[in-house]
């Protein structure tokens, strides 16, 4: 029996350490493509034709503790894609525009991955600190790329 009791303590113990990590990362799925596009400031469908870790743009002092101590454990550092417009939808994008934005590997912050060659609906909104137009996994496109249409004009 004690070593039922035992046994069981054990097994409630390990337990407790295999559940899975909590994501931060939670979006509101909208109802339809005009829903989601309604507060963005740009939507276009575009080719990635690169993609980049964006430049820092460190103080000296950030250069000098890098080079003696090497860069940190950790940081955010954000990824520029570039697409070749093929359509516009809403907005006034250009031929080409960089896109901002965390990498996949933030998943748990919505980061989002964009691989070269490839085309997407690309839903964005203009970055306050910055000027860049920014987009998240939450801004992805949820529907097929023909459900995103240019809004009426009434």
């Amino acid at each position: 029996m004690k070593n039922r009791i035992l046994a069981l303590a054990a097994l409630s113990a390990l337990s407790a350490f295999a559940t899975a990590p909590a994501l931060a990362c939670s979006c509101m799925l909208p109802e339809s493509a005009d829903q989601q596009m309604q507060g963005a400031d740009l939507v276009f469908e575009g080719q990635v034709i690169n993609v980049a870790p964006e430049k820092l743009n460190l103080t000296w002092w950030q250069r000098v503790q890098r080079a003696v101590l090497g860069p940190p454990e950790f940081e955010y550092r954000r990824d520029v894609t570039t697409f070749q417009v093929s359509r516009e939808i809403k907005g006034k994008p250009g031929m080409n525009i960089a896109i901002v934005h965390l990498p996949g590997q933030y998943s748990a912050t919505c980061g989002t991955s964009f691989a070269r060659d490839e085309t997407h609906v690309v839903i964005a909104y203009k970055g306050a600190e910055d000027g860049y137009y920014t987009t998240s996994s939450c801004s992805r496109a949820f529907f097929p790329n023909e459900a995103y249409q240019p809004p009426s004009e009434d």
